[in-house]
Parts: structure tokens; sequence; C-alpha cells
């Protein structure tokens, strides 16, 4: 009995291995069952090295604190302000409106088309195991890495799509952590894996089956998410303002 499960925990590493592989290498040969294991494998491999990644960030707080970070609170409202650099600020509040998600009249189908190909994008940038091993270099020469279309995307979300709602936060926090992940000042992973969990988790509720659905939810968006996750999310941007 011994001997089995010796042999076979590798073995069920080497299937997840090229599970992954396959989903990366041949997205055409993979079935939609396929992707989601990858995707679920990937998620277990974010929360294994997240810990760790967090930690080297925060040991290297002083460094970022060198390339002119600070943090403080924006006067005449709860908004903390982060600076980020040159007269770029990131903002961090809770959202308290009633509402998840609210869409502009008529607008419903083309927010919902929008938020599925920003996921597509993300999946395709650091999804299925590719942020674990991104080179910056390569990500820029990406196909799927157009900064403008990314952003001309989010500002239609933002002004033309979405009404008065928490989502409406949630894509000013996809917006931050996109820039904070692919600036060629910070480059940061952990960033971009936040980037794409919380326009995974949007994704999930918007055009999938929300808490019934099979795949992995993050937490952290401020729609549907949790107080813990998306603390947790704050925390990581605050590190840039000590």
């Amino acid at each position: 009995m011994k001997k089995i499960m010796l042999y076979a925990v590798p073995a069920g590493l080497l299937i997840v291995i090229a599970l992954i592989y396959s989903v990366v290498e041949f997205p055409q040969l993979a079935s939609s069952e396929d992707k989601e294991a990858a995707e679920n494998a990937e998620m277990e491999s974010d929360r294994a090295t997240e810990e760790n990644e967090m930690d080297n960030d925060n040991n290297s707080g002083d460094q970022k604190s060198s390339n002119g970070t600070s943090s403080e609170k924006n006067e005449g409202s709860g908004a903390e302000r982060i600076f980020f650099m040159s007269d770029t600020y990131f903002y961090i509040d809770r959202s308290e409106h009633k509402d998840a998600i609210n869409y502009k009249e008529g607008k419903k189908e083309e927010a919902k088309e929008i938020i599925g190909e920003l996921h597509e994008i993300m999946n395709n940038l650091v999804g299925f195991g590719k942020v674990e091993v991104i080179n910056f270099h390569s990500l820029r020469n990406d196909k799927y890495f157009d900064t403008d279309a990314f952003q001309d995307r989010l500002s239609a979300l933002q002004e033309d799509l979405l009404a008065e709602s928490r989502a409406l936060y949630d894509i000013r926090n996809l917006q931050n952590f996109y820039m904070m992940g692919s600036s060629y000042e910070t480059e940061d992973r952990m960033a971009l894996r936040y980037a794409h969990r919380i326009i995974h988790d949007l994704d999930i509720y918007v055009n999938g089956d929300g808490k019934k659905d099979e795949r992995r939810i993050w937490g952290v968006t401020e729609a549907y998410g949790n107080d813990s996750d998306i603390d947790k999310m704050y925390d990581y941007i605050r590190n840039y303002g000590e």
C-alpha cells in the first residue's frame, strides 16, 4: 500500500502539469472541462505561492518607498490616497452602495460582453500558470498585451455602461492592479494576480452562475466578495505607501 501511495503522488502531479501544459500550449485542443481544471490548478498554485511572494514584497518595502510612494487620507472624503508614481494615485475605500452591479439603460449586454473580454485577456496574459514564469519583456510583445485597448474597455465600463453600484469600485481596482502589475517601474506579479482575480470573480457572477459556479471564487470584488479577502487585497496596495 505504501508503495502504491509513493507512486500515486508524483503521478498525480505529472497529470496536473500535463493538463496545464496542454491548455497553455495547445488551447485549440483543450475542452472547456480541461480549461476549467487547468484554471483551478493554477489557482491552487497561486494560493501556495501567494504568501511567500507577499512576504518578499513586504521585505522590499524600503526599496518601493525610495520610488516616492506614500499614503495619506484624502481630505474631504473617506478614501485613502496612495501615491503610486508621477501624478498617479490609487484610491482605497469601501463601497457602501446597496447594489452589487447596475447597468445604464440598454447597456447590460454590452457591459457583460466587455467583462467577459477582459477576463479572457487576463487569462491569456497570466492565467493557467503563466504568471509563475512570466517574462515582462515578452509580456509586452504579447498580442493580448495592449494597454490602450484594455484601458479603453475599462473607461467604457466606468463612463458609459455601468451605473452607480459596488461594481464600479471593482473596475477602479482592476485598473489600479493592472497598472501596478504591468508598469515598467514595478512589474508586479502579485498585482497581476489580483487584477486577474477581480475580473475572474466579476465574470463568474455576471456571465456565469455565481456561487453555484464550479470555478473558484477569490472573494476580492466589492460587488460580491468578502471583507477579509478585500481588506487583504487593499493592504497590498497600502504596502506601496509605507
